[in-house]
């Protein structure tokens, strides 16, 4: 019931306030366990992106955003699954495993964190390890528009445009492995980036995504 409002709701006042606009939808199934890859440049990424979706999306996000009065129960409310960023977080493992084998579809944001200039960052390993562990499919998401808005470390909205682009499901079946490695799973989230990047039409973000060293999990 909350979580149909708020599609509403959001998706109303996006497309009134930031002329939300939205390509390749046709690459997100209806049904079946999917996880959706996207970049981080604001907090407005989560319901902006979500409102987007023909379903009902949970996502993964930083722990400690829930740990925020009213916010983190709100968040909850929505789908949300707190992990934290640093280490292997095995409870959020096992709920985002829950969540796929029930056939759900989830948001992941690879960077971890919201870019702090509007460039793409270093991946994360730890949506690579989830999509080798479970197989599931991953579709990229690239979001252009909110940084301009809503950017790290501002508390008042900008009006600008946003567009969210989804792709193609990704190939990962060069490093599907029965037991993948620290790296196996860096690689995925590296050539995942790379095609989220690829999605903004600018070659050379793809190519600086996956510079840099190995992320944590």
């Amino acid at each position: 019931m909350l979580y149909g409002i708020a599609h509403v709701l959001i998706s109303f006042l996006a497309k009134i306030f930031f002329h939300l606009r939205v390509n390749g939808l046709d690459h997100v199934p209806l049904e079946g366990p999917l996880i959706i890859a996207a970049n981080h440049a604001s907090h407005l990424d989560i319901p902006l992106l979500g409102c987007t979706l023909p379903r009902r999306a949970y996502f993964v996000g930083k722990n400690e955003l829930f740990r925020i009065p009213i916010l983190g129960r709100f968040l909850r409310y929505l789908g949300g699954i707190p992990i934290r960023r640093r280490g292997i977080d095995r409870g959020a493992v096992v709920e985002i495993k829950k969540q796929l084998e029930e056939g759900h579809l989830l948001v992941f944001y690879l960077e971890g964190s919201r870019t702090a200039n509007g460039m793409l960052q270093k991946a994360k390993a730890g949506v690579g390890m989830i999509a080798a562990m479970t197989g599931v499919q991953v579709v990229p998401a690239y979001i252009e528009g909110t940084y301009h808005v809503l950017p790290k470390g501002r508390k008042f909205f900008h009006l600008a445009p946003v567009t969210i682009t989804y792709g193609a499901p990704v190939d990962l079946s060069h490093w599907r492995k029965p037991k993948g490695t620290k790296l196996d799973y860096q690689a995925m989230a590296d050539h995942i980036m790379k095609e989220i990047a690829s999605l903004s039409g600018d070659q050379r973000k793809a190519e600086k995504a996956v510079l840099g060293t190995v992320g944590d999990l």
